[in-house]
């Protein structure tokens, strides 16, 4: 079986690209059906966030490979596919296992440490095991990648500081109006992004907190536990004008802020500045909001300039990071090359005992005046020795697909058997 990952991050493509790429929660499982019905993969996991949209793949060498799943990218959301190919990247084997660890570890997102891409991995993997699209492979090295990253998290000072999306948009705010002391930020949104970004905001000294959500409910308990106001979504643009700050970041696929409401609130604001920070995708506020003199408008990308600075004073942290990620890739890859061979060891087992059992009941039939006793305890000498003569060849195999030298065996094995087709060939490591 072959293990193909195919994706793009932050670093790749523009927030304009990945938001088209993005997948809504209530499309998943459509997206996987299609994933393993028509483009090769036996097991599969989408991985989208803010900052990255990835498929997982594992499935049969001769129908997997990376253009396939490529093409499920482009077609399911739309988009070129001549378009998307410089800003994709494409991991097979044991590459795939190495990039799944930096994810879910987050050294490899747009603030290192942060913590939320640990659930996001979680859940990405939760909704697939869900739909039936998990196997024994994506399983194991999706479980391997949650333990791998609570493990950095616990042995290293990765998550020390302000390592998250929401509070490098505070830092932000923090940095454009010097504190944020008797200022009014405003929330919008009900999700862990905005919640965090919530807590950040009253940290830094903000004196109103402000909370938004269609779902009333959601707004209401989110305040209730912070010590902020929450406002009805219908008296949102009344309440607009009121803030200094507003942090975005909601699951609505269109923009939940335009231009002109925007500009009404500036009007309204006698054009005091205003600070957006849209860090939803795909995005929330439009972009055109930007031309209005004096609304200051960030975009997640935007955020980059400060994760660079979170990026150096953690360097230490990601080296010790990184020896991890190794050490426990290095781990799986063995046992990624055992799931290799077990497909040629079963049919291995399977050939000598259907062997086994014709020759005794054969013989058996000849014995018939024995008691029933003693025909099974012919049986299982028949079972012993058959099992002691394979023990070897099967720990060798075993042996050689650890260390990722199993193919020359498991052909020769499978030329000196006649064994049932196929050639052993598990997950490619």
């Amino acid at each position: 079986m072959r293990l193909e990952l195919v994706g793009l991050n932050h670093r790749t493509a523009p927030v304009e690209l990945r938001e088209r790429l993005a997948f809504r929660e209530e499309k998943l499982g459509e997206a996987l059906a299609r994933l393993r019905a028509e483009f090769g993969a036996d097991e599969a996991v989408i991985l989208s966030t803010c900052n990255r949209v990835e498929v997982y793949a594992a499935g049969d060498p001769e129908r997997l490979s990376p253009a396939p799943l490529m093409a499920f990218l482009a077609g399911f959301n739309a988009v070129d596919p001549v378009a998307l190919r410089p800003h994709l990247y494409f991991h097979s084997g044991r590459a795939v296992v190495r990039h799944l660890f930096a994810v879910a570890t987050s050294v490899d997102s747009m603030v290192v440490g942060e913590p939320q891409i640990l659930g996001q991995v979680k859940q990405a993997y939760l909704v697939a095991a869900e739909h039936g699209a998990t196997g024994k492979v994506l399983n194991s090295l999706f479980q391997a990648a949650i333990k791998v990253g609570k493990a950095v998290r616990a042995r290293t000072p990765i998550g020390v500081g302000r390592v998250s999306v929401s509070s490098v948009a505070v830092e932000l705010a923090e940095s454009i109006f010097g504190g944020l002391a008797s200022r009014t930020v405003l929330v919008l949104g009900g999700g862990d992004m905005a919640e965090q970004a919530l807590l950040h905001l009253l940290e830094s000294g903000a004196t109103t907190a402000l909370v938004a959500n269609r779902t009333f409910e959601r707004a209401q308990a989110l305040a209730e536990r912070h010590g902020g106001e929450a406002i009805p979504y219908e008296r949102l643009e009344e309440r607009l004008p009121g803030a200094d700050v507003v942090i975005v970041s909601t699951a609505a696929p269109h923009y939940v802020l335009t231009r002109d409401q925007l500009r009404d609130a500036l009007r309204r604001r006698r054009n005091a500045p205003l600070l957006v920070i849209d860090i939803a995708v795909p995005r929330n506020v439009d972009p055109a909001a930007a031309e209005l003199e004096n609304v200051f408008l960030y975009d997640i990308d935007d955020l980059e300039a400060v994760v660079s600075r979170n990026r150096e004073e953690r360097e230490r942290a990601i080296t010790d990071a990184f020896a991890l990620i190794e050490r426990h890739a290095a781990a799986f890859v063995e046992q990624l090359g055992i799931f290799a061979v077990e497909p040629l060891i079963v049919r291995l087992d399977e050939h000598a005992a259907r062997l086994r059992n014709a020759e005794v009941e054969r013989l058996l039939a000849r014995l018939d005046h024995l008691p029933e006793a003693d025909k099974e305890a012919i049986r299982q000498a028949a079972a012993r020795l058959v099992n002691k003569l394979l023990h070897d060849p099967k720990v060798a195999l075993r042996r050689a697909a650890a260390n990722g030298r199993h193919q020359g065996l498991a052909h020769l094995l499978a030329e000196l058997f006649p064994l049932d087709d196929g050639d052993g060939g598990g997950a490619s490591a």
